[in-house]
């Protein structure tokens, strides 16, 4: 969820938002898999830890 942990207020927001969590683990160097915004789970994967 946003820093504010207030809810998106459309889906456009929660697009937005989900992109910009899924460019942010790209360039962290791991593979987006998921960002659910209703819960603010993010799934992603790594090579090795």
């Amino acid at each position: 969820m946003p820093p504010n942990s207030a809810p998106f207020p459309d889906a456009e927001s929660k697009a937005r938002y989900r992109n910009r969590i899924a460019l942010m683990t790209e360039s962290k160097g791991a593979r987006f898999v998921d960002y659910d915004c209703d819960h603010g789970i993010w799934q992603f994967r790594v090579e090795h830890f």
